[in-house]
């Protein structure tokens, strides 16, 4: 049964093309912090969609939609080279720079070799923690890194949106 609450949710304005340029059709992708799942309800139809988030209660709405949603936090969950792309739009926002970097650990060994993550982060959680320092730390590249306003009922805000890159251990 179709979940009416989540039709009615509109697409964000995050540029999807940025992302889904990287991708094939059915990929598995991840959408990290899913929320009510407004972006995993715009995969689902062309990609293998796992959504995840750290409410019971946001993971059960989505269910109804997405076959594999789960309450799960990543640290916890035991994804071993299985996704293509990992899609964590604002999962960040709130996240100290300890937490990032064990996020993006697990999330490191979920990506199969050379796949990607979009972060979408605020630009005062980007100035904060020197993202950038915490992406190569953990042996991604960035591949690219746009500085975007983003428009909300909240207002505007400028955010980072960043596609990096799973680097082969052998690498470092």
């Amino acid at each position: 049964m179709k979940n009416d609450f989540l039709s009615k949710i509109k697409s964000p304005d995050t540029d999807y093309g940025v992302f889904e340029k990287y991708l094939s059709y059915d990929d598995p992708i991840l959408d990290y912090q899913s929320g009510y799942g407004k972006d995993s309800l715009y995969f689902k139809d062309k990609y293998d969609v796992t959504a995840i988030s750290y409410s019971a209660q946001l993971s059960s709405h989505l269910s109804k939609d997405i076959d594999k949603s789960f309450c799960v936090d990543i640290r916890e969950a035991k994804f071993v080279n299985r996704f293509k792309a990992i899609w964590v739009d604002q999962g960040f926002d709130d996240h100290d720079e300890n937490l990032i970097t064990e996020i993006l650990e697990k999330m490191f060994f979920a990506l199969k070799k050379d796949g990607i993550i979009l972060v979408n982060i605020k630009e005062s959680q980007h100035k904060n923690i020197e993202f950038k320092k915490i992406i190569e730390k953990n042996n991604f590249d960035i591949i690219e890194q746009n500085k975007v306003i983003s428009s909300s009922h909240f207002g505007s805000e400028v955010r980072y949106l960043y596609i990096i890159k799973r680097m082969s251990l052998l690498n470092k």
